[in-house]
């Protein structure tokens, strides 16, 4: 279940990436192109209708007034049979109300727009006053209703505004960040794809630490339910018991990587078909190389921090404390890296570097290294001073487990 739960979050993770992405585009034909693909296939209009193509010009429908058995009455045209998926304005005069603008904004998304005085689908407006109110009668009515975002007038907005934005932009050129401390300024005009790409990475190296944390505890529970866990530690002794706990746990992430990872390809090269890592990264491939290593021995250190709550679950301070402690240092390093912008001086720039190289503290400025990119000397250290706080805390954490088997 921790697999099947972690998959979705990167399935989900991606969707939003992709509706991030295509709304942060400002490119006038991006944007054409987009509104034509919602025309095409649209999803709201698939789930109510079964198809996601455009509906056909929206049909007026005015009812006409009847008197039967000494009670009034209304009836619909001939052509006109009422649907719950329908729009109903309600008024006083349905013959002669003035029914243009609600045509602009349900034409291609509603098949019949009932103009009646008492008439009831889904959707109803009531227009027989100054102040109109719509009322909303399921929840497909909701979905009717979020169609009036692609309407022909509110298409026509969005292209004339991303006409208009583009126009800005060229106006300005690249946008980009000088900063003291930095290898290159930071491009924010071409932020959005390395800035996607470096956020889902970083989701998927949380989601596999939070499962490496799982599957850790998982195979402790394993050997010592089973009575197992005192006889193959004594004839392995501590350490090779231990690293063969690590080895099975890093064995059930592999599983979750080699699912989880060609996901991400895919979403990547769907996203940006025509841009590789290095022209949207602005980095070499050695660059990324060195951060992907670099937040890797970083995260890996956070795990192996945390690991140490589950040796030590019976003491419930400590417990705690190795839990959420990595959480507090990774966030509190962010944010002084964070405020440190607010000064631009060569102190400020030297605060970013020492927060930057040191283990799980610099977790944060780590992984936004994509964006702002620190000498590679920084993430060096980083990387170093990582992978040998990894092998203390290996150590420890061996001798400490032989040592107390029986609270396991």
């Amino acid at each position: 279940m921790p697999l099947i739960l972690s998959l979705a979050l990167i399935y989900a993770q991606m969707l939003l990436t992709g509706i991030w992405v295509g709304t942060t585009r400002s490119n006038p034909t991006q944007v054409k192109e987009a509104i034509e693909h919602l025309n095409r296939d649209n999803l709201g209009r698939r789930l109510l209708y079964g198809d996601g193509k455009e509906l056909p010009e929206i049909k007026i429908c005015r009812w006409t007034a009847t008197l039967q058995d000494g009670e009034e009455g209304e009836i619909a045209p001939a052509d006109c049979a009422p649907d719950l998926l329908d729009v109903a304005v309600h008024t006083s005069d349905p013959q002669n109300f003035d029914a243009e603008p609600y045509r602009k904004i349900f034409n291609g998304n509603v098949e019949h727009l009932h103009i009646c005085r008492h008439c009831t689908p889904h959707v109803v407006i009531d227009a027989s006053s100054d102040e109109h109110a719509t009322t909303v009668s399921s929840v497909w009515g909701l979905m009717v209703l979020s169609l009036i975002r692609f309407n022909e007038q509110s298409k026509q907005n969005f292209v004339k505004m991303a006409e208009d934005f583009h126009e800005t932009i060229n106006a300005l050129g690249p946008v980009q960040l000088l900063a003291h401390g930095f290898a290159a300024p930071v491009q924010f005009s071409y932020m959005t794809p390395a800035l996607a790409i470096t956020l889902n990475i970083a989701g998927l190296l949380l989601l596999t630490m939070w499962l490496a944390l799982r599957a850790h505890r998982k195979v402790l529970d394993y050997f010592s339910r089973s009575g197992a866990l005192l006889p193959m530690v004594a004839a392995t002794g501590h350490g090779t018991f231990y690293g063969a706990l690590w080895l099975l746990t890093f064995a059930r992430v592999v599983a979750f990587l080699l699912a989880s990872v060609p996901l991400l390809i895919s979403g990547f090269t769907e996203l940006f078909p025509t841009r590789t890592l290095p022209e949207i990264f602005a980095l070499s491939y050695f660059g990324i190389s060195l951060w992907a290593l670099t937040l890797t021995a970083s995260l890996s250190l956070a795990t192996l921090i945390s690991s140490i709550s589950e040796l030590k679950q019976r003491h419930n301070l400590l417990s705690f404390f190795y839990r959420y402690v990595p959480l507090i240092l990774c966030a509190g390093g962010l944010l002084i890296w964070s405020v440190s912008f607010l000064f631009d001086s060569t102190p400020a720039a030297f605060i970013r570097g020492i927060v930057t190289v040191l283990p799980v503290l610099g977790l944060g400025p780590v992984l936004l290294a994509s964006v702002f990119k620190p000498f590679s000397a920084l993430l060096v250290v980083h990387l170093l001073a990582s992978l040998v706080l990894a092998v203390l805390i290996l150590r420890n954490n061996a001798r400490w487990f032989a040592a107390h088997l029986e609270e396991l």
